[in-house]
């Protein structure tokens, strides 16, 4: 199913009045994944509702396969939706929550028992669950759950997936090993999915594209890759992931240079903000050029594939670069030692 949003706008009316959508439009082709990312109060799930049809627009347009839904029902738009808590049946076992949808369907369309249990134990055995299907809730992990609320969502034969925060009850490790199976069941099953999230790294992980979003407005829309290497501002840059953040200025179309401490822009130059990641810094342990910052390490965390150092600079100011174990080593870095930061790559908004 394609799905098209139309200049969508949502204002919740109280005390205070809260737009929490302004204007927004987007596509998703047939069998897309598309990541709605951005920070609490960016309108990611009132958004998704409205799909879904659980919330209603007060202006704009949904678009399921070209003809306009903004007024249909939600049990009419072929909707699986999966919770951030899972929202099972604590008094159903593994096969009853997902049986759940086809039992209460309307006389004429609900299937027959055994076109039931058929269809509930291929889903139980796609989630890999096969030999918990009479268990209870209570007796699962949260990642068993959570893939018990995916396969009752998809027991209705949904034409989109939507995924509010699915992941976000359960830690790091169980995360990581249900976004890989999250993926792999999408491009076995090819269904249009939105998945809503805070966490960049699951955006980038699990998306055909990301929608970056930001007090009820897109501030970007593109690949995963996209996104990150040619972010289009400021917010998006800032939004995926660490980075350093210097004073600098530019005079025609020179290189941009760091403004260091003591140092007044030169007369007829532009002042800039300049951005650099982590991994984009280079240390040194004697300044070499014009664009090198000094700094003292207050902390180095060696655990993971690259190092962590954290610095501060002459005007107090955090900043961080991520090496190699072999660099460090070769530089011998410590803490309380005096060195220099030089970006390899700065962008500037």
């Amino acid at each position: 199913m394609g799905i098209r949003v139309e200049n969508i706008r949502k204002t919740f009316r109280g005390e205070k009045d809260v737009t929490v959508l302004d204007g927004v439009s987007l596509n998703a082709r047939t069998g897309e994944l598309i990541a709605l990312l951005g920070p609490s109060g960016s309108g990611k799930t009132t958004l998704l509702r409205i799909i879904a049809g659980l919330e209603f627009a007060d202006s704009g347009g949904i678009y399921l396969d070209r003809e306009e839904a903004s007024q249909t029902p939600v049990q009419n738009r072929r909707v699986g939706f999966v919770f951030q808590h899972y929202a099972l049946f604590r008094h159903m076992t593994v096969f009853d929550n997902i049986s759940f949808g086809l039992r209460v369907k309307g006389r004429a369309h609900r299937p027959d028992k055994e076109t039931i249990r058929k269809k509930v134990m291929e889903l139980i055995d796609l989630v890999h669950l096969s030999d918990l299907h009479d268990r209870f809730p209570s007796q699962l992990s949260g990642g068993q759950r959570q893939r018990v609320a995916l396969a009752r969502a998809l027991a209705v034969d949904p034409k989109m997936l939507l995924l509010d925060e699915p992941f976000g009850a359960l830690d790091s490790k169980v995360r990581k090993e249900l976004r890989r199976w999250l993926r792999k069941l999408h491009e076995d099953l090819h269904i249009t999915t939105f998945l809503v999230t805070h966490d960049q790294e699951e955006a980038m992980e699990l998306a055909d594209r990301v929608v970056v979003m930001n007090k009820g407005r897109i501030e970007q829309i593109g690949k995963p890759e996209e996104i990150y290497h040619n972010p289009a501002n400021a917010f998006v840059y800032d939004f995926l992931g660490n980075y350093n953040s210097f004073n600098g200025w530019r005079r025609g179309g020179e290189d941009f240079q760091i403004l260091k401490k003591g140092q007044k822009i030169p007369e007829g130059s532009t002042p800039v903000r300049l951005f650099a990641r982590p991994h984009d810094m280079e240390v040194l342990l004697a300044a070499e050029g014009t664009q090198c910052i000094p700094a003292i390490i207050i902390h180095i965390n060696p655990a993971g594939p690259l190092v962590s150092v954290e610095l501060e600079d002459e005007q107090g100011g955090l900043l961080q670069a991520a090496l190699t174990k072999e660099n460090v080593s070769a530089l011998d870095l410590r803490k309380g030692q005096r060195v220099f930061l030089r970006p390899r790559e700065m962008r500037a908004f």
